[in-house]
């Protein structure tokens, strides 16, 4: 774990100076504060010449950021706009298994933010949509045509709320009977730990050819082959 804060009054910090940084972690480490660095690659608006001269390091040294993708500071003066400066770096450790939050509860100009680190798969819950990609438009206006009534009272500020309500819950359950429900993914967190370990176990066998890494992964092909043996048999009693 490392701590940084890159003042902007140092401009002339290149491409090898963070890449000297990163050498004297090790192979595993997270680095996190202000870099005061603006690049897309973490979330930033605009790109300066030190977040180039970081992302070139990142890319290099095959590292990941990790930030909220919303901005971290909040400048005083109006002229100047919120962006992205507080983020992480993090090298030989699986995205699965980090979660990222701001915290708002504190009220300084940066927002900190705070990354969680499991010994298990860290699963995201996806955001509730009231449509998707398969929901039949036609049969939503079909629905809003029926439903809709034209000749409601709105002289009144109680009838003008009574009628927003109504016309929510009409555009509300249109969307949800136009839209086919999703199917749902009943993988375990075994399984997801074990595909996990296993593409892991690959990768570094890829990399080193070494017989030992090549006999794990056939040893996780196997206890995977196993398990979903295990759960078809389940399914079938």
């Amino acid at each position: 774990m490392s701590a940084i804060s890159c003042p902007p009054q140092y401009h002339n910090i290149k491409q090898q100076d963070f890449l000297d940084y990163f050498q004297t972690l090790g192979p595993k480490y997270i680095i996190g504060g202000d870099f005061n660095c603006k690049h897309p690659l973490w979330g930033s608006r605009p790109t300066t010449t030190r977040g180039r001269e970081l992302a070139k390091a990142i890319h290099a040294t095959n590292c990941f950021p990790l930030s909220t993708g919303t901005p971290t500071y909040w400048p005083a003066e109006p002229g100047k706009v919120p962006d992205l400066l507080d983020f992480y770096i993090t090298h030989g450790i699986s995205k699965s298994y980090m979660g990222i939050e701001p915290n708002y509860d504190l009220s300084p100009d940066h927002t900190p933010v705070i990354v969680t680190l499991s010994t298990t798969v860290i699963t995201v819950p996806k955001t509730l949509k009231l449509h998707t990609a398969k929901t039949n438009w036609q049969t939503y206006r079909n629905i809003l045509d029926t439903r809709i009534q034209l000749n409601m009272s709105l002289k009144t500020p109680e009838e003008v709320d009574v009628g927003i309500n109504e016309l929510t819950t009409i555009l509300q359950e249109a969307a949800r009977q136009a839209t086919p429900s999703p199917r749902t993914n009943n993988i375990t967190f075994d399984f997801k730990n074990l595909i996990l370990e296993k593409r892991n176990a690959r990768k570094k066998w890829h990399r080193s050819h070494s017989q030992l890494d090549k006999t794990l992964v056939n040893q996780l092909s196997t206890r995977l082959k196993k398990k979903l043996k295990e759960a078809q048999k389940h399914l079938l009693f």
